[in-house]
């Protein structure tokens, strides 16, 4: 017979022995999603929605990180990602990030509404890899940066989301263009506040920084990279090589 115990938000989990498994179920056991504990063996298990039992990520098993049992053979399917995953309470936090360095010199000054790059031959967005939890995930944005490596510049950044890399971007110092062709791959547009640097000038970045935003996002069906471009909203002199970097936090669904 299981024992019943409460934790994590109020979801049900079970101790038992293994020899109460029958037909890969538990009787008495029927919450979707609870883990059942096997004192005598020391692994933990998921209830599947059939009410079948599947063996819990993390169990160690012999002594072998990530092995783990079946409870008969052939009667078990792993969990595959998916946006309804079993066991899982909340989002999932995924950080990615890039840097790119913009050499051309920039002897002419931005202003309004350029497009910030590495160069006139970068002709599409940039990508964040691994940002979305699996190909065609969901989520919210809910922090965004970026800095770069002069200090003492107060632009403000309009960062452009895309889900596929096949969008076109015009090249850098160029005025930024939303084509009627890319409509089914651009997601969102966020305007970051203004650059900004520490008291202590010397050696300093500027950066720019949201940590207040929930920004939906939807991947492509066949990535987990968000891509993004940048166009300046207000005009700046970068220096002759200059590095910027963006970063994003994405709870996902």
């Amino acid at each position: 017979m299981a024992v019943t115990y409460y934790f994590e938000k109020n979801i049900p989990n079970f101790i038992c022995l293994s020899t109460d498994v029958s037909g890969s179920k538990v009787s008495g056991i029927s919450v979707v999603g609870a883990k059942v504990f096997f004192a005598d063996t020391g692994t933990e298990w998921i209830v599947k929605d059939n009410l079948t039992l599947v063996p819990y990520a993390t169990n160690i098993v012999g002594g072998t990180s990530g092995s783990a049992t079946s409870l008969s053979s052939g009667s078990m399917m792993g969990i595959s990602a998916g946006e309804a995953h079993i066991g899982e309470v909340g989002g999932n936090l995924t950080y990615s990030s890039l840097e790119f360095t913009n050499s051309s010199g920039s002897g002419t000054a931005y202003i309004a509404n350029d497009v910030v790059s590495g160069s006139l031959t970068v002709v599409t967005p940039y990508e964040l890899t691994n940002a979305f939890r699996k190909n065609g995930g969901s989520g919210y944005i809910v922090s965004l940066g970026i800095s770069t490596d002069k200090s003492s510049i107060t632009p403000q950044f309009r960062v452009h989301f895309f889900n596929s890399s096949a969008a076109s971007i015009v090249g850098d110092n160029l005025p930024y263009k939303d084509l009627y062709s890319d409509n089914f791959k651009k997601l969102k547009s966020f305007d970051l506040p203004a650059m900004s640097t520490s008291s202590d000038t010397s050696g300093s970045i500027s950066r720019a920084f949201d940590n207040t935003i929930r920004f939906p996002i939807v991947a492509g069906s066949a990535t987990n990279s968000l891509f993004y471009a940048l166009e300046t909203l207000t005009g700046y002199q970068q220096n002759a090589t200059e590095r910027y970097f963006i970063s994003v936090i994405i709870d996902n669904n």
